[in-house]
């Protein structure tokens, strides 16, 4: 028996590889080219921290990371698994790094996060078109010690 990969199995594997590529060059290494790469130039992304509404297009995204980079110089972000299903990725996901710089009006805490997520992007000719998040903005929100506890 040969170990043959079908054409659908290499689609579904170059899928995971962009969504990798963009988190682990992108922003662990710091790439804005490499953010630029893997996208579409009308790419829309919903749920991000900090933005009420989509971020549509890739100048749009570009400023909004070079905010986020700026605001956590030190952003590590790890996806912990990842499933494909056609033209999608989902990722479950942890951001991490230490809030240096002011972020979306918030000056800088001086404080270490860790936020966890899921993600959904679509993939169109190699590229991710489209990135919906959900993350713990709360846990965030206590963790720079904008908000308290409420369990106390």
């Amino acid at each position: 028996m040969s170990d043959q990969t079908t054409g659908h199995d290499a689609t579904q594997r170059d899928h995971a590889a962009v969504v990798r590529r963009y988190v682990e060059e992108g922003y662990n290494e710091k790439d804005p080219a490499v953010l630029r790469e893997t996208m579409t130039d009308d790419v829309v992304a919903h749920g991000l921290l900090g933005v009420d509404g989509p971020v549509e297009g890739l100048d749009a995204y570009a400023e909004y990371a070079g905010e986020l980079l700026g605001a956590f110089p030190d952003v590590r972000g790890e996806l912990h698994e990842t499933f494909v299903s056609g033209d999608r990725v989902a990722a479950r996901w942890t951001l991490a790094g230490t809030h240096e710089g002011p972020m979306f009006g918030v000056e800088p805490t001086g404080e270490s996060i860790a936020v966890e997520g899921v993600a959904l992007f679509r993939i169109a000719d190699g590229k991710i078109t489209e990135k919906r998040y959900r993350q713990d903005d709360l846990g965030l929100f206590e963790q720079l010690g904008l908000v308290e506890d409420p369990t106390g």
